[in-house]
């Protein structure tokens, strides 16, 4: 199936998905072509057969939402705004400017005579460059409604001598950060009409719902903690509010069309979520409808077959789980892109971060030492996922009951009231001991290869001829993994619980102590899933006492050849 997706700069990519593909899908391949990772604040936009813009569900099917026409026609839309100084990629501020400049050029974005030169003379210093009086165009009169006057036109113009050779990059990041002070930056706006059949237009932003009139004068502001419950029901959208007096009272709009108020109800729902929950509930993320094959399925063969299913809302992450999801795949990855803008004159593009392994000869690389630098970055990432997710310090040692989640050390379980994983309620907290610990991973690559020195080391097949390598080589002894025995608990996958599946059950010392490398290299790192991230609960754990953990039966792994 072939998408036509138009990027906020007018620029049309061409991008070619499975006929039965979601809507992320065909996001994750538009941002991959731009080099964007900062997904989850951008949509995919289509019309409706009545005008209404709509946002493509990202966990449904493409087919099912569109009509049968190809190819189809997506535009590339902000969905989120944060502030600019939450944006790790260039490329992703670049996508929010473009975005903010057709907003202010519609007239969603109203601003002050004196923030109007300012942002005038950024534009102009992002689209043409150095001042020049016979290229130089400003927006003025898109701003603020009105022709600007012989002293606004000097003052603009000197607004725009003073920002000389500023790089692009920067002119945009001091463009978002005058426009994120703005009333109605990041608003969703929604056409509907009240009980009374006055056209209202309704923005959805971070701080809460905007009711206005047509000139976008406002009527009422709700914020989000006095909703109490936001429902839908074919082209209505009802709010239930609570007023100063304590007592309720229900909100009626009316759009044009069934797939409009399901807009503006998946909006209110999504926009909450996103700015002010610290995760995104089940009761969210999960809630779905069924067609009639979906609902028949169900009835006879299995419940929850997926069949027929399609999702209300598409939303995953929150703005801070968005920020921290982003470090993290830029860390991975190895991306250099600062939050401030580069001081060169164009906009740069992903590159490596220049590590020290990067930065020795090539000549004195070979295979042995890449494969030392790969067992100790996954050492690391072992020795990361065992500390408490809270100060990063301490290791993991305590279970929250009933949950049975193990995020944090004793020292803040203790102090917390809910599971900062499922928000559930902690009754008491349980200290458990892992089968594998820091303690276990902590020895130093110097102090192992000190210890080995006085035995003869068996020669790598790769250190036959001269070996020049500035790192310091740990040739594997094939020998040592016969005195090894692992017994496999068989807890929990690593997702699930930061423990893993394989611990050290006997060492015979006639053999010189391996270093850490070579027990994970023994351990065969393919049986450990690590993630940062645990959203679920010790399933296995089949009950939870003070003073009493108790875990599945034992399973003897033969030992590594």
């Amino acid at each position: 199936m072939l998408c036509h997706v138009t990027r906020p700069d007018s620029v049309v990519m061409e991008v070619e998905v499975d006929a039965k593909a979601n809507g992320e899908d065909c996001l994750n391949k538009v941002c991959r072509k731009l080099g964007v990772i900062e997904v989850d604040y951008f949509g995919l936009q289509f019309t409706g057969s009545k005008g209404e813009n709509l946002w493509l569900n990202l966990r449904n099917r493409i087919c099912q939402q569109m009509d049968n026409v190809a190819p189809c026609r997506l535009r590339l839309r902000v969905k989120f705004f944060v502030e600019p100084h939450l944006i790790l990629q260039e490329q992703t501020r670049h996508i929010f400017f473009m975005h903010v400049k057709e907003d202010l050029h519609n007239g969603h974005l109203r601003m002050g005579s004196e923030q109007a030169e300012e942002l005038s003379a950024l534009l102009a210093q992002a689209e043409f460059g150095d001042y020049n009086q016979n290229t130089a165009q400003y927006w003025y009169s898109e701003l603020c409604g009105e022709e600007p006057s012989t002293a606004t036109i000097n003052s603009i113009i000197s607004r725009h001598r003073a920002l000389e050779g500023l790089s692009q990059g920067s002119v945009e990041y001091q463009a978002l950060q005058l426009v994120s002070s703005l009333e109605h930056y990041g608003v969703e706006w929604h056409w509907a009409r009240d009980a009374n059949g006055q056209r209202l237009a309704i923005g959805v932003g971070p701080e809460g719902i905007a009711i206005c009139k047509e000139d976008f004068s406002l009527v009422n502001r709700i914020s989000y903690p006095i909703i109490q419950i936001a429902t839908q029901s074919g082209k209505s959208v009802y709010l239930t509010v609570t007023k100063d007096t304590n007592d309720s009272v229900v909100l009626l709009f009316k759009l044009i069309s069934n797939r409009a108020a399901n807009g503006l109800y998946r909006a209110i729902t999504e926009t909450h979520a996103f700015y002010r929950c610290d995760t995104v509930t089940n009761a969210v993320m999960m809630q779905y409808s069924r067609d009639f094959k979906g609902h028949l399925a169900s009835l006879f063969l299995n419940e929850n077959i997926n069949l027929g299913k399609k999702y209300v809302f598409d939303i995953r992450r929150t703005s801070k789980e968005v920020y921290d999801h982003a470090r993290r795949a830029l860390y991975n990855s190895g991306v250099v892109d600062l939050v401030s803008p580069s001081e060169s004159g164009e906009r740069s593009s992903p590159s490596r971060s220049p590590n020290r392994d990067e930065q020795q000869d090539e000549g004195l690389d070979c295979g042995s030492c890449q494969q030392s630098r790969a067992l100790q970055e996954r050492l690391q990432k072992l020795r990361e996922a065992l500390l408490c997710m809270l100060c990063c310090e301490e290791e993991i040692d305590a279970a929250f009951c009933p949950c049975g989640h193990m995020v944090c050390c004793q020292t803040c379980a203790n102090q917390l009231q809910l599971c900062p994983v499922c928000r559930s309620e902690v009754e008491h907290v349980q200290h458990v001991y892992l089968p594998t610990c820091t303690s276990l991973l902590s020895l130093t690559l110097s102090d192992n290869h000190h210890q080995r020195s006085s035995i003869p080391a068996p020669i790598h097949r790769d250190m036959a001829s001269p070996h020049t390598c500035s790192t310091t080589e740990f040739p594997r002894d094939y020998g040592l993994r016969r005195n090894w025995k692992f017994v496999g608990l068989d807890l929990v996958s690593f997702h699930q619980c930061l423990t893993s599946r394989l611990i050290l059950e006997e060492y015979v010392p006639e053999r010189p102590q391996p270093s850490s490398l070579e027990i994970l290299d023994s351990i065969s790192l393919r049986s450990l899933s690590i993630s940062p991230h645990i959203h679920q609960p010790l399933e296995h754990i089949s009950k939870v006492l003070p003073g009493q953990l108790s875990f599945p039966s034992e399973e003897v792994l033969p030992p590594a050849r």
